[in-house]
C-alpha cells in the first residue's frame, strides 16, 4: 500500500526542513554560538527570505522562543544577506571630562572568584537591598497609620 503523504521534493535544500526540530538540529550544527531566537530567523528566512519579523513572531511565541528586532537582523548577518551594524559612538568634545578606563580583570572588585560564588554575592546584596527597602516600606506605612489615626480622633 503505498502513502499518501507527499515525500521531500528531491531539489529541496536539507536547510529548509519542515519539522522545527530537525531545522535547529541543523542550524545549531552551523552555528554554534547563535541564540535559538536568531536561528529561528535563519529558518524562516530560508524559507522564504521576504518574510519580517511580523511575518513569524506569532508562530516564535507558540514554540516559546522570544524574539526581537536584533534577533532578524543577526539572522540576516549570518546569512550573508546585511552587514554588521556598528554602534556609533559620539565624539568627545576637548571639555569633557577624561573618560576613565574599566578596571582590570585583576583589579575588579570579585576578581578570581568562581562564576558561582560571584552569583551568589549578588543574589545576598539584592536581598539585602530589597530587606531594606521593605524595612522602610514598613516603617513609613506606620508612620501614615499613626498620622491617620491621629486624624481621625480629632
Amino acid at each position: 500500500m503505498t502513502s499518501t503523504r507527499p515525500e521531500r521534493e528531491p531539489h529541496e535544500p536539507e536547510a529548509l526542513s519542515s519539522s522545527w526540530d530537525v531545522g535547529l538540529t541543523e542550524l545549531r550544527s552551523q552555528f554554534p554560538d547563535a541564540r535559538e531566537g536568531v536561528l529561528f530567523c535563519v529558518w524562516k528566512l530560508r524559507q522564504n527570505p521576504k518574510l519580517t519579523l511580523r511575518d513569524f513572531r506569532a508562530e516564535a511565541a507558540l514554540r516559546g522562543i522570544g524574539l526581537s528586532g536584533r534577533s532578524l537582523h543577526s539572522a540576516r548577518v549570518l546569512l550573508g544577506w546585511q552587514a554588521p551594524s556598528t554602534r556609533q559612538t559620539p565624539k568627545s568634545s576637548p571639555a569633557a571630562s577624561p573618560v576613565q578606563e574599566p578596571a582590570s580583570a585583576a583589579t575588579r572588585p570579585g576578581a578570581g572568584k568562581s562564576l558561582e560564588e560571584r552569583l551568589r554575592h549578588t543574589l545576598t546584596q539584592l536581598r539585602e537591598e530589597s530587606s531594606a527597602d521593605a524595612d522602610r516600606l514598613r516603617v513609613a506605612i506606620r508612620k501614615a497609620i499613626d498620622v491617620l489615626e491621629q486624624a481621625l480622633e480629632d
